[in-house]
């Protein structure tokens, strides 16, 4: 069952901070253009407030994000968790490069910036809980690869967000 929320509130915002990665989709306008969905780690992501959320573009992979989203702005972050609880943040996006004056400010909201060539800021215009039937997610010990990529394992059971 999906439970729609108008903002993100003291119980949401700790499961949001609780995940160690999340996930990012979007798609161009064309319908034969490439859909894009890409894991992020929890350290480039930061909660700016009630409807607005952050993260770090890092370099080193593809840009279609990017791409996607200066084509149209349509953007989609995923967080499922530990809880088996998926979160949806629907919204519309923006891209803030290094030469924008809006950089300095954002930028210093987290705690690393290293590797990032643009800051995407994603105002949430709608925000959904698909609390049953979901995988739970636990993390494999392994030797850190970077802080924001850590390798995840599923677990078929199912949680909600209590």
């Amino acid at each position: 069952m999906t439970t729609l929320y108008r903002e993100l509130d003291d119980k949401l915002e700790a499961y949001i901070k609780a995940q160690p990665l999340f996930f990012i989709a979007s798609a161009p306008n064309d319908s034969d253009g490439l859909i894009n969905i890409s894991p992020r780690g929890a350290a480039t992501l930061h909660l700016l407030d009630a409807n607005t959320v952050a993260y770090l573009d890092l370099s080193g992979g593809g840009i279609e994000s990017i791409a996607h989203i200066k084509e149209n702005g349509r953007l989609v972050m995923m967080f499922c968790g530990a809880q088996g609880t998926v979160l949806r943040l629907h919204g519309r996006a923006r891209v803030v490069e290094r030469y924008h004056a809006q950089w300095s400010a954002l930028v210093s909201q987290f705690a690393s910036s290293e590797g990032a060539r643009a800051i995407i800021v994603l105002a949430i215009s709608r925000i959904s809980d698909h609390g049953s039937r979901q995988p739970i997610l636990s993390l494999a010990d392994r030797e850190p690869r970077r802080e924001h990529a850590p390798r995840v394992e599923y677990s078929p059971r199912a949680a909600v967000l209590a």
